[in-house]
């Protein structure tokens, strides 16, 4: 079986995707607690 590992990338309102370099990813990555706890959170801010 395959690892596939994978990467959320966020950028910012005002930043494009053209700034996003393929081989320097980090700066853009979610970190997977930020990803879980907006997964979790509800509308409206109550977490």
């Amino acid at each position: 079986m395959a690892k596939i590992t994978i990467s959320i990338l966020k950028i910012g309102a005002l930043d494009s995707w053209d700034e996003v370099d393929p081989e320097q990813r980090d700066p853009w990555k979610m970190a997977p607690q930020a990803l879980l706890a907006l997964l979790d959170a509800k509308p409206g801010g109550n977490a």
